[in-house]
């Protein structure tokens, strides 16, 4: 539990340093929200949703949907990792 908590942190940090303000992840996918002026390249946005379009979708100007199942925190905390490596 300890080291999920590290990684959590390492997470929010890495995150927050993005211009995401909230990246919510549950059993059946979930959701980044941006804020105003996030630090993301648009194109890796764009390649993410043109690459995989059943697996990632904007809803609203701001946010970014995620489809997928992911039913332990394992899961979640790869998916996390690799969505905000691609980001970068």
């Amino acid at each position: 539990a300890a080291k999920n908590m590290l990684a959590v942190a390492e997470l929010k940090q890495q995150a927050t340093e993005l211009g995401i303000r909230k990246l919510d992840l549950g059993e059946t996918g979930g959701r980044v929200q941006f804020t105003d002026k996030p630090k993301v390249d648009p194109m890796a946005i764009i390649k993410l949703i043109q690459g995989q379009p059943k697996l990632y979708q904007m809803d609203g100007p701001d946010k970014l949907r995620i489809r997928l199942e992911l039913p332990d925190a394992a899961s979640r905390l790869n998916t996390a990792r690799g969505l905000l490596a691609m980001l970068q």
